[in-house]
């Protein structure tokens, strides 16, 4: 059965609410990635994508010392995401949004 507890759901033992709320929000904001982007037209893509990263790289920075990557996967993964996320934010630039 549900039961609300200060806005998580149990169901079986598992608190849902917080995972439904954080899923919610992802879909959200990727369904309005396009449409941000096209607003933001003026500004370069390299400069988005480094403001967008810097943002996001930042919540996580604090907890530096928990990392247990090697060098090379952290360059590696760096570079992959720098990568798709530029690629991404350059053909929204490129191309009309429907």
């Amino acid at each position: 059965m549900f039961r609300l507890k200060s806005l998580l759901w149990t169901f079986q033992g598992f608190q849902v609410m917080h995972y439904l709320l954080l899923t919610t929000f992802a879909v959200l904001l990727w369904s309005s990635l396009a449409v941000i982007v096209a607003q933001l037209a003026h500004v370069p893509p390299f400069f988005l994508l480094a403001c967008c990263l810097f943002i996001g790289g930042s919540l996580s920075l604090w907890r530096y010392k928990q990392w247990q990557l090697k060098a090379t996967l952290l360059f590696v993964g760096v570079c992959g995401i720098f990568g798709y996320h530029f690629l991404l934010i350059f053909l929204f630039h490129e191309r009309l949004v429907v």
